[in-house]
């Protein structure tokens, strides 16, 4: 989060995207990121996300420093896991 993204992240998004897998950013360290530059570095990724067709809308960042976010996390994959249950058959 503090440092935005960078290319081993785009690569990422790039495999999710081409192979259809769903998934959703969780910035993290915002503690560390100065609250002036927080709105400027979430809009940074959603532009970059943009146009990924893989990649959920909402971004959660996160610090485990002050607790921020955790909370919001959590509830994102609650949600995820009542939508989907997992499937431990394949395991």
């Amino acid at each position: 989060g503090r440092h935005g993204l960078k290319p081993p992240d785009l690569e990422m998004f790039d495999l999710l995207d081409q192979s259809a897998m769903s998934y959703q950013i969780v910035l993290t360290k915002k503690d560390e990121c100065k609250k002036s530059d927080v709105e400027a570095r979430i809009e940074g990724v959603r532009a970059a996300l943009a146009k990924r067709p893989a990649a959920h809308p909402d971004i959660i960042f996160t610090s485990s420093e002050t607790g921020e976010g955790v909370g919001e996390l959590r509830e994102a994959i609650t949600a995820f896991f009542e939508k989907r249950p997992p499937d431990f058959s394949k395991f």
